[in-house]
């Protein structure tokens, strides 16, 4: 567990999983890269089985990418 403050005037603390917050990360990450793809960030797709799709195509493009170039 690692301390974590509001600000540096506050005395309290609460603690942080650190696990937890480096998966949250990624998934935020995640997210951001997919919003570059106007369709996704836009909504394009008014059916929700179609952005589904997309979204879906979208994670898999990510996952490819990753898979053979590591970025």
């Amino acid at each position: 567990m690692v301390d974590a403050r509001f600000s540096g005037r506050s005395p309290t603390a609460f603690p942080v999983d650190a696990e937890a917050y480096k998966q949250r990360n990624l998934v935020e990450r995640c997210f951001g890269k997919l919003k570059q793809w106007r369709a996704i960030a836009t909504r394009f797709d008014k059916l929700a089985s179609r952005y589904l799709t997309g979204v879906t195509v979208g994670c898999l493009m990510l996952w490819l990418r990753m898979a053979c170039y590591g970025t």
